[in-house]
């Protein structure tokens, strides 16, 4: 089993619809330049944008303030938030949690990588869509990280928590 979450205050822009049931659509900054916009304390499963997505942006919103699938880093499912309209999100950092399974394990450099899959509803709603050669049917998409076990004081009397064969 894998998983990826990200948590963390976000600002929401670019409310919309998708066009199915109660389904709603946000630009969220996890790391904002600007404070305009609405504040939540977010948690969310994501993955990495793939090109299929539709953003469904609406005639509402201006040309230049939309984005392309290529400026989105990741796309997601809500899971829960909150309103959080005091919290500056400068000065809380976001978790990002991912589950799998740990392989291409390095001691030397204390790292490793996941390709955790993570089903988003947009992701298979992209593959229903899907009819070019181009651009592959994915219904689950993966978000590959590569870990690394930073030096730490903490560890100098004994060896770094690691995966894997030492």
């Amino acid at each position: 089993m894998s998983a990826v979450q990200l948590t963390g205050i976000a600002i929401f822009k670019h409310v919309r619809q998708s066009g199915k049931g109660l389904t709603f659509l946000f630009d969220a900054q996890f790391f904002p330049a600007a404070n305009d916009g609405s504040r939540f304390f977010v948690e969310a499963n994501v993955t990495k944008m793939i090109d299929s997505v539709d953003p469904h942006y609406t005639e509402d919103i201006p040309e230049e303030s939309r984005l392309t699938t290529k400026e989105f880093d990741m796309v997601g499912d809500i899971v829960w938030l909150c309103p959080a309209p005091k919290v500056n999100p400068a000065s809380r950092l976001p978790i990002f949690r991912v589950a799998g399974v740990a392989f291409n394990t390095h001691t030397s450099t204390a790292s490793f990588e996941i390709h955790p899959e993570q089903y988003v509803s947009l992701v298979k709603e992209a593959a229903g869509s899907t009819t070019t050669a181009s651009i592959p049917a994915v219904k689950v998409a993966t978000c590959p990280v590569l870990a690394t076990i930073p030096d730490s004081p903490r560890y100098k009397f004994s060896k770094k928590p690691f995966v894997g064969k030492r």
